[in-house]
């Protein structure tokens, strides 16, 4: 190599250290920039010559920028739910100009989650990138522009939308479910009451207070047979009172003609309201046709809480020469006795506002599962129709939903669906990617699923203003995934992606990238030197 070549070799080495400074440099300024990925610079000799061994000349060094795209940024937390975070390998797809909610622009792929909302109430980042996802409908489907179920396509970006959270409201809800959640004391006497009550909302919207009543009860099953000729029949049992008294209840049964019977309940010790009714039997069978079941009440001289007693006739049976009455507290079992009310007298409960609820002897429900219940809203309150609600007691033979163990009344939460009318007030993001509108009713919706876009080659994705990249033929195409799904990485709300600039390092490269600069100088002047030398020869 030549003095001159020694000259061109130093001046490459300059040229060289000069842009690797260039990008320490843009590493140093974009140390705070979100979702930055740092670059680091590659050197390589550059060869000259004929192309044999012997005639190959190195004739300096060239830099080159590489940018190390694939790099995981810490996530650092935030607090706002619209900073996103990808812990993982995707990008963001952004568009540079929305209208209407669609993409107009040129799209591009960002690690860069610092999303606010416009004036047009779009999600846009610092940038001015407008992120882009997938349209839900209520039950998280996707759907197209018109509404419309369908199978977005994960190689194209036309099926996305500019998120958009303008225009979103919560419309009423009327109540069709409830879920109650309660254990009543397996200890309680006959006459204890519990409530609890909710809300109930109507077709537009309007709460109404609905309560439910529990009162324990006595659950008696008559049977036997009904001779005739031994008219009238008596028959007693011991009940025990609110208070823990023992009373003797009688039951007795008289003929008053054909296949026709009267039976009173009475009891020394107290009152009884309904205790009188009228039996129908069969005239080929015996059988008895009606009542199959009555109710009566007793109220206490001693002062005990009123006992409601349920009465099951269905056991009964008109044979001459019969064995006669019998009467017992149905074995194994509690029963209860369920009311439903609501607070404004105005509204009329047309059915299921009474119902008998009974337990195992191992405290799990025994039945019924379900009640259902029809309600006539008060006209001059609301406008809408009745309302026709399903209240779940829970599974028969479990304990989950109402039950009956221990000592004490303890109610859960109850579980219903309904709402009033809800204005927005913000958004939920979670792991899945999924956005959620959240309503001052205290409900939420889905509305866009966010994807995640995946390049065979991040790296070879091309550098965008904005912190955004663009596909070249080096990246390779992307596939859209949903979050955390067939690699890609999770999408994390609350939390943006720190630059992955090390200023330490950075620092270090300076340094000796400085060395090397002064070095290669020093090339150039020594060469400079030797010149001036050979020049001076000749004098």
């Amino acid at each position: 190599m030549s003095l001159y070549g020694a000259m061109y070799t130093g001046v490459s080495g300059l040229s060289a250290q000069s842009r690797a400074l260039g990008v320490i440099s843009e590493n140093i300024a974009n140390v705070n920039t979100v979702g930055y990925k740092a670059s680091r610079s590659q050197f390589s000799t550059l060869v000259t010559g004929s192309g044999s061994q012997a005639d190959l000349t190195t004739n300096g060094v060239r830099a080159r920028a590489d940018s190390l795209i694939r790099h995981q940024g810490q996530l650092q937390g935030t607090g706002n739910a619209t900073d996103l975070g990808i812990s993982g390998d995707g990008f963001f797809i952004v568009s540079t100009q929305a209208s209407g909610g669609q993409g107009i622009g040129e799209t591009l792929f960002t690690r860069a989650g610092a999303f606010t909302v416009d004036a047009d109430q779009n999600l846009v980042n610092g940038s001015g990138h407008y992120l882009m996802g997938w349209a839900l409908d209520a039950n998280g489907q996707f759907v197209n522009a018109a509404g419309n179920p369908f199978s977005p396509d994960r190689t194209s970006t036309a099926d996305l939308r500019v998120l958009n959270l303008g225009d979103l409201s919560y419309g009423a809800e009327p109540t069709s479910s409830i879920g109650l959640q309660s254990n009543l004391p397996a200890t309680a006497r006959t006459g204890e009451s519990y409530q609890t009550s909710t809300h109930l909302y109507d077709a537009v919207g309007s709460a109404h207070q609905v309560r439910f009543d529990w009162l324990k009860i006595d659950d008696f099953v008559l049977g036997g047979e009904l001779d005739p000729a031994a008219s009238p029949m008596t028959i007693t049992h011991q009940v025990s009172d609110s208070l823990g008294q023992s009373h003797d209840l009688s039951f007795t049964y008289a003929a008053a003609g054909a296949n026709s019977w009267t039976l009173t309940a009475s009891t020394p010790d107290g009152t009884v309201s309904n205790g009188s009714m009228n039996l129908t039997f069969d005239p080929a069978t015996g059988q008895l046709t009606s009542p199959a079941e009555a109710e009566l009440t007793v109220s206490w001289s001693n002062g005990a809480t009123d006992s409601t007693s349920r009465i099951d006739l269905s056991g009964l049976a008109e044979v001459a020469g019969g064995t006669g009455p019998s009467a017992a507290l149905r074995a194994d079992t509690s029963t209860w006795k369920l009311g439903v009310s609501t607070a404004n007298p105005g509204d009329t409960i047309l059915g299921g506002g009474s119902s008998y609820v009974s337990f195992n002897g191992d405290g799990t429900l025994q039945g019924p599962g379900t009640l259902d219940l029809a309600i006539d809203w008060d006209d001059s309150v609301t406008a809408a129709a009745n309302a026709a609600v399903t209240v779940s007691l829970g599974t028969p033979g479990k304990a989950d939903g109402v039950s009956s163990f221990g000592q004490s009344y303890a109610t859960g939460p109850i579980r219903q669906d309904g709402a009033a009318y809800g204005a927005f007030t913000g958004v939920s993001i979670d792991n899945e990617g999924t956005v959620n509108a959240l309503f001052d009713n205290g409900r939420s919706r889905p509305v866009f699923k966010i994807p995640v876009a995946r390049f065979a080659n991040p790296d070879g994705l091309v550098e965008r203003t904005g912190n955004a990249y663009q596909p070249s033929p080096a990246s390779g195409g992307f596939f859209l995934n949903e979050s955390g799904v067939g690699g890609a990485g999770e999408v994390t709300s609350n939390a943006l992606e720190a630059s992955t600039v090390d200023l330490a390092a950075e620092f270090t490269n300076m340094i000796t990238t400085q060395r090397a600069y002064s070095a290669n100088a020093t090339i150039i002047t020594t060469a400079d030197e030797m010149l001036q030398e050979l020049s001076q020869i000749k004098r």
